[in-house]
């Protein structure tokens, strides 16, 4: 079975990133976003790559992290327990709402929960297999994810090498900084996905 492969897309503000993992008969996303067009250009790329999406994976529930769940319905959405939360309450589509209003994009449907996991704990999905553990300092909810068969870091809104670091507490990010760094040393993956702007070596994540 050949390693599947990846492709990065790019939302039309702040450089957000959505990835498309493409196994050999079906795709994972993560962080589909922005708009309905650009959401509906993953799932038309997967169909091209005869790899349809059956899996969306969510950092954090962020307006812009969200947004694009909606437009695969047929997809399996998971997300971690605290992810999960803003989901269900409505927090998450209230949110996306606000940035409609802003902004006057169209938006996929709304968001929506299939699974809800514990962070630190590995995740099969389909075919991959993704180890999840917490991000907290940018929001309380955040979810890091690894995928080591196609050498992906993905780390939400950290690392960015185009955004300014928001955080929700201060202490908190820099201690997930801290073990983030200790991780690209350490254990480095071929490739960091930041949230918003191009994928970076460990190297230069470092940097």
């Amino acid at each position: 079975m050949p390693a599947p492969r990846w492709e990065r897309f790019e939302g039309f503000l702040w450089e957000t990133t959505s990835l498309l993992v493409v196994g050999e008969a079906e795709s994972l996303t993560v962080d589909p976003a922005i708009t309905a067009d650009e959401v509906a250009a993953i799932g038309r790329r997967a169909e091209e790559l005869g790899a349809p999406v059956r899996h969306v994976l969510i950092t954090h529930g962020d307006w812009d992290h969200v947004c694009g769940i909606g437009g695969f319905p047929d997809a399996s959405v998971a997300m971690g327990e605290e992810t999960a939360e803003k989901v269900t309450t409505g927090a998450a589509e209230k949110s996306v709402q606000r940035a409609v209003e802003a902004l006057g994009f169209v938006p996929a449907r709304s968001p929506r929960v299939d699974r809800a996991f514990e962070r630190g704990s590995a995740v099969a999905l389909g075919p991959f297999v993704v180890e999840t553990f917490p991000l907290v300092g940018h929001t309380p909810d955040g979810s890091g994810f690894r995928l080591r068969e196609v050498g992906l870091l993905l780390v939400g809104d950290y690392l960015s090498a185009v955004e300014f670091p928001f955080a929700t507490s201060p202490a908190a990010y820099r201690l997930t900084l801290a073990g983030l760094i200790e991780l690209l040393r350490e254990d480095p993956p071929e490739t960091v996905i930041p949230g918003h702007g191009p994928p970076l070596s460990a190297e230069e994540a470092l940097g």
